[in-house]
């Protein structure tokens, strides 16, 4: 019997289970929001809860405790330096589950897990050496130009090629189809299936 039991197994053993729920608490911290499924989604969301609740301490203690919980000092700085400030005049709730549609292998029911408030942009890591800034050469509008064509017409070759794929996929499945049906025909006697 599961008495006092309010933990979800999701068919896993514990590693596997405790590597599902950091990997979905850890995207929805650095992006912001992820789609999972309801079950996935209600057990990240207290991981999440009680991480930031830490992460708005900002003192050593915090931050040695949440890299316990991750063991990764980039996770750890986001957390506590972009996503903490968020939240400062929030308590508790920093969650939201919203239905998202239906997983179009297995129909399952999805949701956007996604933080109540929205994230500042990541910061970008600056070169480390003046010289290399420096010396990059200029960008001109007619460089500019060019560079924006070619990725217009990269993504247009792009396109057309995933649209030929479809086209071939779907005509070998239509010949695939019709040939199993002329056989299934052939083979019964042409009549209702006898």
């Amino acid at each position: 019997m599961r008495h006092r039991l309010n933990k979800k197994s999701f068919n896993r053993d514990t590693k596997s289970r405790r590597a599902l729920l950091m990997g979905v608490t850890v995207a929805v911290l650095e992006h912001g929001e992820i789609i999972t499924t309801k079950p996935k989604g209600k057990e990240a969301s207290k991981i999440i809860d009680s991480v930031i609740s830490k992460a708005k301490k900002g003192d050593l203690a915090s931050r040695r405790q949440l890299h316990r919980i991750f063991g990764r000092r980039d996770v750890v700085n986001n957390l506590c330096d972009r996503v903490a400030p968020v939240f400062v005049n929030r308590q508790s709730g920093f969650t939201r589950l919203v239905p998202y549609g239906r997983r179009r292998g297995d129909n399952v029911a999805l949701y956007r897990l996604s933080l109540v408030e929205v994230l500042p942009p990541a910061k970008k890591s600056a070169p480390s050496d003046k010289n290399a800034a420096t010396s990059k050469k200029a960008v001109t509008k007619d460089t500019a130009a060019k560079q924006s064509h070619l990725h217009d017409t990269q993504a247009q070759e792009a396109v057309k090629a995933d649209q030929n794929k479809a086209k071939k996929v779907t005509s070998k499945i239509g010949n695939l189809v019709r040939r199993q049906t002329a056989n299934r025909s052939t083979a019964s006697g042409g009549g209702r299936g006898k």
